[in-house]
């Protein structure tokens, strides 16, 4: 099947968005698990859960992010 050069431009766009989101995700996520921490032991539980949740959330995202770029990478 031959693909059409609007679905080329579009994956190469998907790609380049993952290249902005995946770092950025990587540095966010730890930052949010840490202050959900710091929430959690200075008494603020709930919101300090929430946060780490979040933030594991967000780590998953990016793992997710890196195994798409690597199988998507463009072939030699």
């Amino acid at each position: 099947m031959a693909t059409r050069p609007d679905d080329d431009r579009a994956s190469r766009a998907a790609r380049m968005a993952l290249w902005v989101c995946v770092p950025v995700l990587i540095v966010v996520s730890p930052v949010a698990i840490y202050g959900g921490q710091i929430l959690v032991v200075s008494g603020d539980k709930v919101t300090g859960q929430a946060l780490t949740i979040l933030g594991a959330v967000l780590l998953v995202m990016a793992v997710v992010g890196v195994i798409v770029l690597i199988v998507t990478r463009p072939r030699r």
